[in-house]
Order: structure tokens, then C-alpha cells, then sequence
């Protein structure tokens, strides 16, 4: 075979490839491919490789779950899970724990309530503050706020130029509502 250039003619010795074969990945045959990017020896091999990938990146990417035997909190069997999420072996199991659960849960609840409480307070505190705080910066009078029967009340006087007949303020472009 001569190949032509500018330059000068170059004589290239054609060599026939030597075939190669390939060992499938499933089930470990030896074969001829018929194509560069054939991986599989058949169509059954290649279609139990693509589920198998298709398992594996669902398992990495969804988080498959141990399937390790693990003892069970109520009877302490042994047992091997069959869903990510199964504590007890078998549904007695499971229901009697529900129930404990759901009794540890209520005696807890009270210090739970009082902490939430506390939290919803600070947190209202601070808004106040902060609202106090812009009608401050704005010059503007900080409106009386009432408590009856627990609600916080705004008073319904002329705020910012506007009645305030809602029981929203405007300071700029953001309103504050508040029950």
C-alpha cells in the first residue's frame, strides 16, 4: 500500500491484525467479539450484566440497606431483615414494641411540650424586637400592642401614613403579620 503526501511517497506494509478474544463478564466464556465495543459473549449475558449494573448503581445511589442478621429488641432472636427499616422479627414483635414506644413517647411528652413552648417564645420575642427596631430606624411610632385572652393585638390606629385596618403593618416593602 503507498500513501501519497507533498512530500514524498511513503511505502506502509499493511499487517492483518491478529484477532483477539475477550472473556465475558458474567459468565467467564471466551469469545470473538463482533464489534470493538461488544463486552458480552450473547444477548442472555448481556442483558444479566446491564441488570446487574442497574441493581448495583440503584443500591449505591438509593442507599441499600445491610441485610446482616440483627437481633431483635423485643425477643432477641436472630433474624435477617428483609426491608432497611425492620427492627423486630415478626409483627408481635413489632406491635408489642409500637406500643412501648408510643408509651415512652407520651410519658416524654410534657418536658417536650415546655421546651417547644420556650422555643416559639424566643422566637416570637426576637421578631418583636426586631420589628421594634425597624419602625425605630424608620421613624415611625412603635404601635401598642394589647393581649387579650393570650392573642397579641395590634392596635387599629393610623400606622405609617395608612389605617391599619389588617392586622398587618407596612415598613418599606415587607409586611409583619402576626396572630
Amino acid at each position: 500500500m503507498e500513501i501519497e503526501s507533498d512530500y514524498e511517497t511513503v511505502e506502509v506494509a499493511s499487517v492483518p491484525r491478529a484477532p483477539h478474544t475477550r472473556v465475558c463478564p458474567e459468565c467467564g466464556a471466551e469469545f470473538m467479539p463482533r464489534n470493538g465495543g461488544q463486552v458480552c459473549c450473547s444477548d442472555e449475558c448481556r442483558a444479566a450484566r446491564k441488570r446487574r449494573l442497574h441493581n448495583e448503581r440503584y443500591r449505591r445511589e438509593h442507599g441499600g440497606f445491610d441485610r446482616s442478621p440483627r437481633s431483635c429488641p423485643e425477643c432477641g432472636t436472630v433474624f435477617e431483615p428483609k426491608r432497611k427499616n425492620q427492627a423486630c422479627c415478626c409483627t408481635a414483635c413489632a406491635k408489642v414494641r409500637a406500643h412501648r414506644l408510643a408509651a415512652d413517647a407520651k410519658a416524654a411528652t410534657p418536658a417536650a411540650l415546655k421546651a417547644e413552648k420556650a422555643v416559639k417564645a424566643r422566637r416570637r420575642a426576637a421578631f418583636f424586637a426586631a420589628r421594634d427596631a425597624a419602625f425605630e430606624r424608620a421613624g415611625l411610632p412603635i404601635p401598642k400592642i394589647v393581649v387579650r385572652n393570650g392573642v397579641r393585638i395590634e392596635n387599629r390606629g393610623v400606622v405609617a401614613g395608612r389605617p391599619s385596618g389588617k392586622s398587618s403593618l407596612q415598613i418599606s416593602s415587607k409586611s409583619y403579620y402576626y396572630r
